[in-house]
């Protein structure tokens, strides 16, 4: 019987990274940006160090662990701190206080 478990154990998946590519079109620049990969690193489950940011193309790359939290959890991470993330909206009171160049 404890060998069945601890056999278990060690087959149960402990890590499944995985990444979200999330169109953020209202990033408008470096200051936004930083913004955002400030606001992700916090996160539990995200791999803040790996966080890639495209402005050109307005797309953030986000590494994160998929047995702590989902790329919507990330898609609202990104909303809460004032930016639209894929078809989550912006949190309208986190847009608002923005600096005027990230509105």
């Amino acid at each position: 019987m404890l060998a069945a478990v601890l056999v278990m154990s060690v087959s149960c998946r402990q890590s499944d990274i995985r990444t979200a590519w999330v169109s953020v079109p209202d990033m408008k620049n470096q200051a936004c940006a930083d913004r955002i990969k400030t606001a992700l690193k916090k996160v539990s489950g995200v791999e803040g160090r790996l966080i890639e940011i495209d402005l050109q193309e307005k797309v953030v790359l986000v590494p994160y662990q998929s047995t702590l939290l989902s790329m919507k959890n990330i898609e609202f991470y990104i909303a809460e701190v004032g930016f639209a993330a894929n078809e989550i909206p912006a949190d309208k009171k986190a847009k608002a206080a923005l600096p005027e160049s990230c509105r």
